[in-house]
């Protein structure tokens, strides 16, 4: 579900990024460079978001047993609702 999140965010991205530089358009396509664009911008986010992926995973897997805790409590404590997750 992370992995999902930082997908979206970084298609969110990229579509905020080129609104905000949409009045370079006109001359990317002039200068013949709108393909050199769009590769160095997929670049530079799938870069980024690569990096930050790979730091969220880490940081679940060293709080682990943390998280395997509160969700073991969470469970015990709303078993209705962890019943209705594993539909």
């Amino acid at each position: 579900m992370y992995l999902d999140h930082v997908k979206e965010a970084q298609t969110k991205l990229k579509t905020e990024v080129y609104q905000h530089l949409h009045e370079w358009t006109d001359l990317n396509r002039e200068l013949t460079v709108e393909d050199i664009m769009e590769k160095w911008l997929d670049t530079v986010l799938s870069d980024k978001f690569t990096d930050l992926s790979l730091a969220g995973l880490k940081l679940m897997t060293d709080n682990a047993d943390i998280l395997k805790t509160a969700d073991d409590n969470w469970r015990r404590k709303f078993p209705e609702l962890a019943a209705a997750q594993l539909d």
